[in-house]
């Protein structure tokens, strides 16, 4: 067993058996990860509350076996962001879009800037997606092909124009200004 401490962005929170929860992270040094969170659930655990979304936390896992699962052993959260639906759109994405396992200093730091300032503008939404490869100087709009655009859509993973945001009838909650 190796032990690991590191500093991460908990993503996303899912139960597991009847006190046990996996938690996604997106750590500086391992990129996105999921490690199991053992007993967490129980009213005397001091992870619970370290351990929600959006959290920027110190942790120690232990890595077991060469497959690279993980185990949540402690974790420490300075102050917790004011959770937004901003905030929750943004670890969306981060969790959605970047890959397991692969660091990137650049993408983490990002990251870590715009929960912590709760800075969540189209110019670090850029930032954010230049980070994860994505080529937003170069896009098109997936709809007319307008070089203009204005948004971009998570889910699709497409860009596109505001006039194509208004014809199509998008909620604001289904993208992201760029």
């Amino acid at each position: 067993m190796l032990e690991h401490y590191t500093t991460a962005i908990i993503l996303d929170v899912e139960d597991r058996d009847d006190l046990d929860r996996m938690i996604t992270l997106y750590t500086k040094d391992f990129g996105r990860l999921k490690a199991r969170a053992k007993s967490v659930k129980k009213i005397t655990s001091k992870l619970a509350g370290h351990l929600m979304p959006g959290n920027i936390v110190s942790i120690r896992l232990i890595e077991r076996g060469e497959g690279g699962s993980f185990q949540v052993l402690d974790a420490l959260s300075d102050r917790p962001p004011k959770i937004s639906p901003e905030l929750m759109k943004f670890i969306d994405i981060l969790n959605r879009a970047s890959p397991l396992g692969l660091p990137d200093l650049g993408l983490w730091y990002e990251a870590e800037r715009a929960i912590s300032r709760g800075d969540f503008s189209p110019t670090r939404y850029r930032r954010i997606l230049m980070g994860l490869g994505i080529d937003v100087d170069s896009a098109v709009c997936a709809e007319c092909g307008s070089s203009r655009i204005a948004y971009f859509v998570p889910g699709d993973v497409t860009f596109l124009c505001a006039d194509s945001v208004k014809k199509m009838g998008i909620s604001e909650y289904e993208i992201v200004k760029i």
